[in-house]
């Protein structure tokens, strides 16, 4: 009987005891500051499927998704794909044109052999009464394995989408005479 009250003490002792727990590591990427050509203020809405809708980091190996346990963005990839775009777009939301983004892919993928970031999203600008859509897709290869580094070069495309798409806006707000008319 000793021995039954020893062991049910050890066991709710041990469940005082701490849990050996690592500490969740958050990764901001990097902007790089982008001016835009586009003068027109555009209102920007990002979304991102229910898998992205999350601050965990989600990555690609051998065609299944998984989130790293410890491992998260600063804020979901929506939230960060409308700061990069912000940082280099006149954003306003009464504007007379709307620029609409899915996040459709937004983090690491690991291969075999392989590791890297990728970024795609579509866009759909709405302006003057005309509609332009456009796929942007951004991957590149990293030769270390490392989060620290795959954040840097998630900026890097950020600040890359936030570039192509001010082009984007500029050429089209070009193409249909400047700025639309308030109404």
């Amino acid at each position: 009987m000793k021995r039954l009250f020893a062991g049910i003490a050890v066991l709710i002792l041990s469940g005082c005891l701490p849990i050996n727990t690592k500490p969740v590591e958050i990764y901001k990427p990097p902007l790089k500051p982008a001016s835009c050509n586009s003068k027109i203020p555009v209102s920007i809405e990002v979304s991102a499927p229910n898998a992205l809708d999350t601050t965990r980091i989600l990555y690609e190996k051998d065609g299944k998704y998984l989130y790293y346990e410890f491992s998260e963005w600063f804020c979901e990839p929506a939230c960060l794909v409308e700061e990069a775009l912000k940082s280099a777009i006149a954003a306003d939301g009464a504007a007379p044109c709307t620029l609409e983004v899915e996040v459709l892919d937004f983090g690491p993928w690991e291969g075999k052999r392989s590791f890297g970031v990728m970024l795609r999203a579509f866009e759909t600008l709405k302006c003057n009464g005309k509609n332009r859509k456009k796929l942007f897709y951004y991957r590149r290869q990293i030769k270390k394995t490392s989060l620290k580094e795959a954040s840097s070069v998630m900026g890097q495309l950020l600040s890359r989408l936030a570039e192509d798409t001010c082009k984007w806006i500029g050429e089209f707000t070009h193409q249909i005479g400047g700025a639309p008319e308030s109404e």
